[in-house]
């Protein structure tokens, strides 16, 4: 995963949340709904890209969220 990313998603982690591919965006980041929603606008900025919002239905880790979006 390159800084980019990771720094996006540290914007809305809790404080002092590891990031690691198996992480949990919910559970482990403790990112709510809306935060994602915002985090995905964000990529989409810094990326240059469009994200369908009803794929991230099956999203549920950040390398899942990497893969399926970013690569």
């Amino acid at each position: 995963m390159d800084e980019k990313f990771l720094e996006a998603i540290k914007k809305y982690a809790v404080a002092d949340a590891e990031i690691a591919e198996s992480s949990n965006i919910f559970n482990d980041l403790g990112i709510s709904s809306l935060g994602v929603f915002s985090l995905v606008c964000d990529l989409e900025q810094i990326y240059s890209v469009k994200i369908n919002i009803m794929e991230l239905i099956e999203v549920k880790t950040v390398g899942q969220l990497y893969k399926k979006f970013i690569l």
